[in-house]
């Protein structure tokens, strides 16, 4: 019997083959008529074909009167398909629509499958459209590849009435392509201002092979006029290595929308849900960027993204930001309890950076030549080569030449004119690469705590550099960042965290840092966090940092935090802690951290390991106060190299109450300070060090050795009171360098009293402006 000639009103109706309706269309097309009315139930019976969009209306448009609609299959492996450049299924106004996709709604098991396999620039699977709200897709396969960043395999649009699309729920589907074609969102949402696309809900689904090899894509694409989503328990994962070829940007949850959202429990990563199967791989001799959670939010109230899983990738690319795991953009967030990789292990992320390097020669203000550095790997098209202006009034430009993927010279086409010192040389607009676990470049407050980023490997190459940062806090922002109880590497693993390129021939930086704050926001806490076994394998020429912790831009609380286990093999300096802020009206307190086993291993330069490097403001209340500083080592031949518990540069500081335990197990006639007064010269800085205890201690293997002091003053007209402290160097051995136990420039701003001095017996107490070798001459000194 035909419905529509009939003309009855029917509830319960059947689609495909020998059914009431032989596509979902002409169903849909019949509620949309008043035919079926009701509570409707729609039971799919065998695969459809459509040739055009099934679009259902809601209830009170046109002839529409239902109260709720339930679609499901009635048998295994049935589709609903088509080839439409436009939606396959459409919900335009329309409420209380449930699709479930298991057999007679029921069971565990996702069956039904829902394709549009148009590659065109309209094609979707499911679109929300004109205020739908209230429905829940679910145990549904879902497949599209339509090639728009304006569409997605679902898509949430905008609304000419009503509240906007609101309160949806997708859970338990799968989200994919279809056939080899991919698209460029898997889920899109941007809505009408004033009619947002509020409260729906992506949860419990497998969303995987989105990302598209030629155009930037999303998994996840939260857009504008698009409030309060919530994201939560997805897993994303790619069962294909993906070979990009453009300058690419891929972001597995994409939220860009000054609103409140929830991101919670999502697994990011591998070939399998929840992280599982082999790593995500993508390889690309292009600029492209990835990232596990792009996040711009609202600045009144904050937004959670909360234990989620990022981890198991492979990813390869020339761009100078390949890879973060989370990016904050702007807005407030919380993020608790998210893992970057593994807190066991090594190797779970590994980002490389295959790309060439060169360097200029100049003449009159021109470019003249171009030297290949090094060809790096992997291209699969011509890089772009830039320049830095360096003074220039034209720019030059130029173009590569590769074979086999790798860059094998350069031809100047233009050698541009003004410069006024050698520019360096850019392929594929870098000339280095940082990878990030957590990057804040904000506007917003944002609490960070109980994070893990591990198990993480960077690789260049011979000539590019490759670094890494923990976290951090870049830009300019008027807010407040809380940084507390992160693992930054692992508690066992060793060499959880590695920039692993030694870049010999590298013409630039390789830096290695947990946290880095690099940003004049209000307040900066970085509290009880630990940063473990992190390995930099840089042997360039170039300036480095591997710091644990490093505060450049905000005052800063550094409280409480473990560093440990950090190891570099280059030319450089490694910090435990430093803290470089000098902006007066800004406050310093670095207090109750634990710093120990930072080992330099370079074989022969003048390297340095601090525990803390302590540069403040001039005026103000700063502090260095109760930390646990020991076990620092170098293993170079060069006696110049240095050790300092705590070096203390300019500013009005009050450093007390450390405890310092160096030199134990250091063979090398080394410099070693327990506390370093390194201030210049300057009658506005003051450094009060009180009730200090620092022991100096080992002996020097053979050979000459620099001299060692447990308090070591390196300028006289700074203002120093130094008491209450004990002071004490039992270091032995070396040929020409001395042991005390406090070795002070001069008396000019000096107040010295209350220190207890103890040295062995071949050892000075102290030096002013001659060797001291009893309390009794020291005192007359002093």
């Amino acid at each position: 019997m035909d419905c529509k000639e009939s003309n009855l009103a029917l509830s319960s109706v059947t689609v495909g083959t020998g059914g009431n309706y032989a596509t979902l269309k002409a169903a849909f097309d019949a509620i949309n008529s008043g035919i079926v009315t009701g509570f409707i139930t729609i039971a799919v019976i065998s695969s459809t074909n459509e040739t055009a969009t099934a679009s259902l209306n809601g209830s009170g448009t046109g002839l529409a009167s239902y109260s709720s609609v339930l679609l499901f299959a009635t048998g295994s492996g049935y589709s609903v398909s088509g080839n439409i450049d436009n939606p396959l299924v459409t919900l335009n106004g329309a409420d209380n629509v449930t699709i479930d996709g298991r057999v007679n709604a029921t069971g565990t098991t996702s069956d039904l499958i829902f394709i549009n396999t148009s590659t065109g620039i309209s094609a979707s699977t499911l679109r929300f459209i004109n205020s739908s709200e209230n429905n829940t897709v679910r145990y549904t396969t879902l497949k599209a590849s339509g090639l728009s960043a304006a569409t997605g395999i679902v898509y949430f649009v905008s609304s000419a009435s009503g509240n906007g699309n609101d309160n949806n729920i997708i859970e338990y589907c799968n989200l994919t392509c279809a056939g080899i074609n991919r698209p460029m969102n898997a889920i899109l949402s941007y809505g009408t201002a004033g009619r947002e696309n509020s409260g729906n809900i992506i949860r419990f689904n497998a969303l995987y092979n989105f990302f598209n090899d030629s155009n930037s894509a999303n998994g996840i694409n939260i857009s504008g006029n698009s409030t309060d989503w919530k994201i939560v328990s997805n897993s994303f994962y790619d069962t294909a290595s993906l070979v990009c070829t453009g300058n690419n940007i891929y972001s597995v949850i994409r939220i860009s929308t000054a609103s409140i959202h929830t991101v919670t429990g999502n697994f990011i990563g591998g070939s399998g849900p929840l992280c599982t199967g082999t790593p995500w791989t993508m390889n690309s001799g292009f600029a492209t960027f990835f990232c596990g959670v792009y996040f711009t939010g609202n600045t009144a109230a904050s937004s959670l993204i909360e234990n989620n899983t990022i981890q198991n990738f492979i990813i390869s690319s020339t761009n100078a930001n390949p890879w973060d795991g989370i990016y904050l953009s702007a807005g407030n967030a919380t993020l608790l309890g998210n893992t970057i990789g593994s807190a066991t292990g090594t190797n779970s992320i590994v980002v490389t950076t295959p790309n060439a390097s060169a360097t200029a020669t100049i003449s009159g203000g021109i470019v003249t030549a171009l030297t290949l550095v090094g060809g790096g790997s992997g291209f699969t098209a011509t890089p772009l080569i830039t320049f830095t202006p360096s003074g220039s009034t034209t720019t030059a430009t130029a173009t590569a030449t590769i074979s086999g993927g790798i860059v094998t010279g350069f031809t100047i086409t233009n050698g541009g004119s003004g410069y006024t010192s050698i520019p360096s040389v850019n392929v594929n607009g870098s000339g280095y690469s940082t990878t990030h676990g957590i990057r804040y470049l904000n506007s917003g407050e944002v609490t960070m705590e109980n994070n893990t980023i591990g198990s993480i490997t960077t690789n260049g190459n011979a000539g590019y550099s490759h670094c890494f940062e923990g976290i951090v806090i870049s830009g300019v922002a008027s807010s407040v960042i809380n940084i507390n109880n992160n693992l930054i590497g692992s508690l066992s693993t060793a060499n959880s965290i590695k920039t692993s390129s030694p870049a010999t021939v590298s013409l630039f930086k390789q830096d290695l840092r947990g946290i880095y704050v690099n940003s004049a926001v209000n307040l900066v806490t970085i509290t009880g966090n630990t940063i473990a076994n992190l390995t930099s394998a840089y042997n360039g020429t170039s300036v480095i940092k591997v710091d644990g912790i490093c505060t450049g831009g905000a005052s800063n609380s550094i409280r409480n935090n473990t560093v440990r286990d950090l190891t570099s093999s280059a030319n450089s300096t490694l910090r435990g802690i430093q803290q470089t802020v000098v902006l007066s009206g800004t406050s310093q307190s670095v207090a109750g951290n634990t710093i120990y086993n930072l080992r330099n291993t370079h074989p022969t330069a003048a390297v340095i390991v601090i525990g803390i490097d302590y540069s403040g403001p001039n005026s103000g209340t700063n502090s260095v106060t109760g930390n646990f500083i020991h076990d620092l080592f170098v293993s170079s031949s060069n006696i110049l190299s240095e050790i300092d518990g705590i070096l203390l540069g300019n500013g009005v500081t009050t450093t007390d109450n450390n405890i310092i335990n160096i030199g134990t197990g250091v063979t090398g006639g080394y410099k070693i300070y327990g506390i370093n007064d390194n201030s210049s010269n300057n009658a506005t800085y003051n450094n009060n060090i009180y009730f200090n205890t620092v022991y100096v201690a080992g002996a020097v293997s053979s050979g000459t050795t620099s001299s060692t002091a447990a308090l070591w003053n390196l300028n006289n007209t700074v203002i120093r009171n130094y008491r209450n402290n004990i002071l004490m160097n039992v270091r032995t051995g070396g040929a020409t360098g001395k042991h005390y136990a406090v070795r002070i420039a001069g008396i000019s701003g000096l107040t010295i009293d209350y220190n207890d001095y103890v040295v062995n017996g071949n050892a000075f107490l102290g030096f002013l402006s001659s060797d001291k070798s009893t309390l009794a001459l020291w005192k007359a000194a002093a």
